[in-house]
């Protein structure tokens, strides 16, 4: 944020604390969010909303609007892995294959992403390696659009 944004260091901080707060508030109401309106158009949503925020995060310039992007953007992120967890969990049809490649896929994106967000960043800018986070934080909307038209098509009786 402070060589690409032009933000200072303390803002730089604040965007961390930013994610961190929005995933906070986000799990305390996201289980209940997706009881209510359903699991597979939660995640869609909150992969929506991740998208959007970090969008907007990797093209504006004040710092203000920077903060509530990063803030609405780890609103988002925060429900997404527990919303693909139960997807794959319901999804395996008794098996536990789709979880275990659920599992296997996320802790591989654990250590891969750090090294090529940090690799992005340094060779163009924050901006970018920010667009690439908003590219993979998109992946489960797909997921879940996919699991929403199976469950559309196969209604699972009580």
């Amino acid at each position: 944020m402070t060589d690409d944004l032009g933000g200072t260091a303390s803002a730089a901080a604040l965007a961390y604390v930013a994610v961190v707060a929005g995933m906070t508030v986000a799990r305390f109401a996201g289980d209940h969010l997706a009881h209510v309106v359903g699991a597979a158009r939660f995640t869609i949503a909150s992969a929506v909303l991740a998208v959007a925020a970090l969008a907007v995060a990797a093209v504006v310039r004040p710092e203000p609007l920077v903060l509530i992007a990063f803030l609405v953007a780890g609103s988002g992120i925060a429900t997404l892995s527990p919303q693909l967890y139960d997807l794959a969990a319901r999804s395996g049809g008794g098996t536990d294959h789709s979880l275990g490649v659920l599992t296997a896929g996320m802790r591989v994106a654990a250590i891969v992403a750090p090294v090529a967000v940090a690799a992005l960043a340094t060779r163009s800018s924050v901006g970018a390696a920010i667009a690439v986070v908003a590219v993979a934080a998109g992946m489960p909307f797909l997921l879940a659009v996919r699991s929403l038209r199976r469950d559309a098509a196969h209604p699972r009786l009580p």
